[in-house]
């Protein structure tokens, strides 16, 4: 192998440093310090025997956490034998953190530490995360090796008001069968859950799912607001002869069941063995057949909501039931996702005729108003509809869906805080909803006024577009309420525009200028102008404004080696902010037969530096491009160009040979060790045993190395030729002096 950067050489050496830091730790090797002066002496240093390596992974994405290395996980292990844990270090710790989702433990290879089935050590892994439910794991070993052990953690659900979750594991046999009968109910009894032993559960191939255990997520919706659902009165309804109905919908309580595998697929249950779940019913509730509260033997449907339709699917016609803590209802779930218990009825036509009067001056004509329909007995929203009247009045008919002899009441409020007026009278009640409804009439006066002035704008050098939409906003001083807002276009050449506004009179407001894109999102100063409304015309606004991102064109020209089967090649390019390394953008190409050039185009920060590396992502075969890393730095230009050669892959195991070098001794080192190519995301890991690792590389491949110490991932990057390599370690004579060498 050659080195690629010599600079990793004494980035290298610090990470053998850690052999000198084990003689401070609980493995010391002081005994081992030679006896001859002067004379180098080779010391086998193969201390650990056992290797425990852990991955922490997303139980969604199956990705590991942190693999970024923006989070951490918190690793406390406990138990019997926890003393024997250390890290590579040879350090025993109370809390180990994990480096991309990884973490790299040993056991003490001393006695009483030295596993057999006589001796048989014993752990609990608890795992916690700023971010993820904690995770335990029990641990045996009996004997000396190397153990993997993947870790799966689920995000939790914060509570919200009206929305409770509960996660538990279901535990199957061979068979895929549930081992026991499972009962759930919600510490709140909100709702409860029910599966039968036996019950088995289908994958989305619709295969009998054979795993050892399934995830249940049992989500209950306290509140119809907090269900991520339309919350919309009037829906549509999938009847069980598969015909949709326009229904009002009464939803009562919702729960959402998700069932999924080690692997994250989504599971339901078979016909065979349903799911039973419980919901304790609001006794509050509203019965639109009777106009009344619901009651015990009322009939109340359940439905499964169906996302892409954004339907409700009606399932069954079920009893209410009630016991000391309230009304509530048994029903089936035939599909994982939001199960409700509700009601549905009929909708009808209304007609109403409304006469407007406008007996004084507005700033502007036409005048909006919005009529909101509402059911009178709960003030459930109904729907609503916009009118624009002329400056003399003037009488509209109006048309509603609502429900089937439901008593309404209908407002008239302003369009928006800008138009605005009072009405008098702003409200209608009707005890039927349906029909032709007897005529009403208001008197519509104007409280606002008309502002008027220029804005004038200067540009900061480096906007992406020559000329480009900017909005213009006025809020309300007190409570920061969006009052009017237009969009100008607008240019180094055309940087002024009049604006005439109309706001609720003697009102202190203020105006800023936003962004429309992030390609020319700026930052504006002054950041605004406050004034106010009533004592505002002819006023002028003046801003600067400075560009915050940029658009960079990146456009590849890809060769192709003559022994590289002619086939699609997908490489994804990928942005990483060089001060953090966070990823910060990505855009794939797919290199076709016959076509070399490609282009793509970033929104990118001006205030960030980056570079530019090309990953291959999956396909077959595997392939390697040169030179797969560019170095932008801050974004000065627009456009950027690069030609990148595509060449076929050979594979071949290469030994690395490892050695640690100090005045009076050489030193073979056992450590763990991960590797990866520069091409992918994910790391590969083994063991360097007796100073040797062998891996099957990628021939002129450049391969990333690393080694976990106290927490940090130190790496090392190396093209590989196809040859053996050896390493010398060279640490000075301070280092040395701490291994008592």
């Amino acid at each position: 192998m050659k080195i690629l950067k010599h600079t990793y050489a004494r980035f290298l050496r610090i990470q053998l440093v850690l052999i000198a830091i084990l003689l401070s730790s609980c493995i010391h090797l002081s005994d081992l310090k030679s006896p001859l002066e002067g004379i180098k002496v080779l010391v086998n240093y193969n201390i650990f025997k056992t290797f425990l390596s852990f991955r922490f992974v997303d139980s969604v994405t199956g990705l590991p956490i942190g693999q970024t290395g923006s989070e951490k996980v918190q690793v406390h292990i406990t138990g019997s034998s926890s003393p024997a844990i250390v890290d590579q270090l040879g350090n025993h710790k109370d809390i180990y953190e994990t480096v991309f989702g990884l973490l790299s433990l040993a056991l003490n290879p001393k006695d009483p530490w030295k596993p057999s089935a006589q001796n048989i050590l014993s752990f609990q892994i608890d795992a916690t995360s700023a971010n993820y439910k904690a995770s335990s794991l029990s641990l045996q070993i009996d004997s000396t090796g190397k153990y993997e052990y993947r870790v799966v953690m689920v995000k939790p659900t914060v509570d919200v008001p009206g929305i409770k979750t509960y996660s538990v594991q279901l535990s199957l046999n061979g068979n895929g069968e549930l081992i026991d009968n499972f009962n759930y109910r919600s510490p709140g009894g909100e709702a409860s859950i029910k599966l039968n032993k036996g019950t088995q559960f289908l994958t989305s191939a619709g295969q009998i799912e054979k795993g050892t255990t399934v995830g249940l997520t049992f989500t209950v919706y306290t509140s119809p607001g907090a269900v991520p659902a339309p919350n919309a009165f009037l829906m549509d309804v999938v009847l069980q002869d598969k015909s949709v109905q326009k229904s009002a919908v009464d939803i009562y309580r919702v729960v959402n069941v998700q069932l999924t595998n080690q692997t994250s697929d989504i599971l339901t249950a078979t016909p065979a063995t349903p799911i039973v779940v419980r919901y304790k019913i609001d006794g509050n509730s509203y019965n639109p057949q009777t106009k009344t509260k619901i009651v015990t033997d009322n009939n109340v449907q359940t439905y499964t909501y169906l996302p892409r339709s954004t339907a409700w699917q009606f399932n069954d016609v079920v009893k209410l039931q009630s016991d000391t803590s309230g009304l509530f209802i048994e029903a089936l779930v035939k599909y994982a996702g939001l199960n409700a218990a509700g009601l549905h009825i009929n909708t009808c036509s209304m007609s109403d005729q409304i006469s407007f009067q406008l007996p004084g001056a507005f700033p502007a004509y036409p005048v909006s108003t919005l009529v909101y329909l509402y059911r009178k007995i709960d003030s459930r929203y109904i729907s609503g509809m916009q009118i624009d009247m002329p400056q003399d009045g003037f009488t509209k008919v109006v048309d509603f869906k609502v429900p089937e002899n439901t008593p309404i009441r209908y407002y008239l409020r302003n369009y928006s805080a800008s138009n605005s007026f009072t009405a008098s009278p702003d409200f209608f009640d009707f005890d039927s909803g349906c029909g032709t409804l007897p005529p009403v009439q208001t008197l519509i006066t104007s409280t606002s006024v008309g502002v008027a002035g220029k804005v004038k704008i200067t540009f900061g050098d480096g906007f992406s577009n020559d000329q480009f939409l900017i909005k213009a906003n006025i809020y309300l001083s007190q409570n920061n309420s969006l009052l009017w807002s237009k969009q100008y276009l607008v240019s180094k050449t055309s940087n002024e525009f009049d604006l005439n506004a109309n706001l609720p009179q003697n009102s202190d407001v203020f105006i800023q200028i936003q962004a429309v894109d992030l390609v020319n999102t700026f930052n504006a100063s002054p950041v605004n102008y406050s004034f106010n409304s009533t004592i505002s015309k002819g006023m002028v606004w003046q801003f600067n404004l400075t560009p915050l991102y940029t658009q960079a064109n990146f456009s590849f020209n890809f060769t192709r080696s003559s022994d590289l089967p002619d086939v699609d090649y997908t490489v994804k390019g990928v942005l990483t902010n060089m001060d953090n390394q966070n990823n910060e953008g990505e855009f794939l190409m797919v290199v076709k037969p016959g076509q070399a050039s490609y282009t793509s185009t970033m929104v990118l920060s001006r205030t960030k530096r980056y570079q530019l590396n090309l990953k291959r992502v999956g396909g077959f075969p595997d392939f390697i491009a040169y030179p797969y890393e560019f170095v932008l730095g801050a974004i000065t230009q627009k456009d950027y160009s690069y030609t990148c050669e595509l060449s076929n892959v050979v594979k071949k195991p290469v030994t690395i040979y490892l050695k640690v070098v100090c005045n009076k001794s050489e030193i073979i080192p056992t450590l763990h060790g991960y590797y990866r190519t520069v091409w992918e995301d994910a790391w590969q890991e083994n063991d360097i045993v007796n100073g040797e690792i062998t891996i099957t590389c990628e021939m002129n491949s450049t391969y990333v190395i690393g080694l976990i110490v106290d927490g940090v991932m130190k790496t090392t990057t190396y093209l590989v030729d196809g040859t053996n390599f050896n390493f010398n370690f060279d640490l000075g004579d301070a280092d040395c002096a701490k291994m008592g060498w």
